[in-house]
């Protein structure tokens, strides 16, 4: 296994298979064929995901470096609307926007996970975060890549963070079985 400290970016044009193709194979070969190299649409729920990761794993500069509020109150159906969002966006200098609902959800869950007394603890042991990995598949030969959340190399720890519309365990035990998280 070869540790590598990357950007998402960088980990993204690595060779290699991982989970997000792979578990495209639950459903047939064909969809993951389909799925390799594809961008994926950004949904709400990803990009909450994502600006979660950025406050928990990275911290406050990094996240207030590539996430801003929408400002409420913009009629963009109107003319002057339309003005005040490009003067916003332009101001904004490509940084993604969220929602004030997205904004106060993440905030919330951030807080959650980090005074949580056993995910709090569990992260502070993770001193390498947003780590990037590779290997070759011993059966297959295939080179595989996968990016860890939280390593604590001493304990063998791996963190994976994920948010969730209901966290409550039935709800969240369903979601876990349909998005695939036990293979990853």
């Amino acid at each position: 296994m070869e540790k590598l400290d990357l950007s998402f970016e960088e980990y993204l044009a690595l060779p290699g298979v991982n989970w997000s193709s792979l578990k495209h194979y639950d459903r047939s070969p064909a969809h993951y064929r389909q799925a390799i190299g594809q961008e994926r649409e950004q949904t709400p729920a990803m990009q909450t995901g994502s600006a979660l990761h950025a406050l928990v794993l990275e911290g406050e500069l990094a996240f207030s470096s590539r996430y801003v509020v929408a400002p409420v109150g913009i009629d963009r159906r109107t003319k002057a609307g339309k003005e005040q969002w490009a003067a916003f966006e332009a101001e904004a200098n490509g940084k993604e926007i969220l929602t004030g609902e997205q904004h106060e959800s993440v905030i919330g869950m951030a807080a959650a996970i980090l005074t949580h007394p056993r995910a709090g603890k569990l992260l502070e042991k993770c001193r390498e975060r947003e780590l990037s990995i590779t290997w070759t598949d011993f059966l297959t030969a295939l080179a595989c890549k996968a990016r860890l959340d939280g390593y604590d190399a001493t304990n063998g720890l791996v963190v994976d963070i994920k948010s969730a519309d209901d966290a409550s365990p039935k709800a969240f035990e369903r979601q876990a079985a349909r998005m695939l998280y036990h293979g990853q």
